[in-house]
């Protein structure tokens, strides 16, 4: 009797453990192209993706029109919809010869309700162009988002 209640309690001892343990946080980086709303992932942790990989950081998910001001990531292993996003922090990174910004990138925090969190990084490129018309000429500028990148870490 003594022999089956040790092995009773050195069964729950090891047991015990190996129940209570969680997987590990994993991490995905990806790059992606330009575009305007959802652009094209073009890496996955460093290797070449599948097409209908997406992130979107204006759109919560890939069916709402127009922008509602979350963020969306469609990779070939994960899915996040309705990701919070913060304002974004611009920081120039090139000027022009006037002295005007030539680039510059925009950082986000993500963030989601069940854990998931980190960052993404859109790169823009600044053209300023004039157009003349009868009345007199106007100077326009415009910001193109040419690619990127996030990182974001959470459980599967």
């Amino acid at each position: 009797m003594k022999k089956l209640a040790a092995l009773a309690i050195a069964a729950i001892c090891i047991v015990t453990p190996l129940h209570g343990q969680q997987p590990a946080p994993r991490t995905l980086t990806w790059t992606n192209a330009g575009g305007t709303y959802c652009m094209p992932v073009m890496t996955e942790d460093g290797q070449p993706v599948p097409g209908g990989s997406y992130y979107c950081p204006l759109q919560s998910s890939s069916f709402v029109s127009p922008p509602d001001g979350l963020a969306s990531l469609y990779l070939p292993d994960l899915i996040l919809e309705g990701i919070n996003v913060t304002p974004p922090t611009d920081v120039t990174t090139s000027f022009n010869p006037d002295g005007s910004v030539r680039t510059f990138s925009q950082t986000i925090a993500l963030s989601t309700a069940d854990g998931w969190s980190g960052t993404a990084t859109q790169n823009f490129l600044v053209t300023t162009y004039q157009r003349c018309i009868k009345y007199g000429c106007h100077t326009y500028t415009v910001s193109t988002n040419v690619g990127g990148s996030g990182t974001i870490t959470g459980m599967f």
